[in-house]
């Protein structure tokens, strides 16, 4: 991590919200359909509002849907359409 990552990190920890909406990262993930190492890389990356206490990633639940919610938005706005699925055949391969 560079020193521009811990300094938007820290940023984002100044700006957070009161405590009763902090969750344990891995109750987000099972709740969100994440795997907790992904959660974690949004931590650390600064992706959302964390904070670390005795080992344990935090996140503000609130910051974590405007994450998802952005993302799908981008996701939709790309273009991009479900990948056609490729099935093999005799002689080659198919849509």
């Amino acid at each position: 991590m560079d020193n521009h990552d811990k300094t938007q990190n820290l940023y984002k920890q100044e700006q957070l919200e009161p405590e009763n909406n902090w969750l344990l990262s891995s109750d987000l993930a099972k709740e969100f359909g994440y795997d907790i190492s992904y959660v974690g890389l949004l931590a650390r990356k600064g992706k959302v509002q964390a904070k670390k206490e005795n080992g344990s990633w935090y996140l503000d639940r609130n910051s974590l849907i405007e994450y998802r919610d952005k993302a799908k938005e981008n996701q939709k706005n790309s273009g991009v359409k479900e990948v056609p699925k490729i099935y093999p055949s005799g002689g080659g391969w198919f849509l």
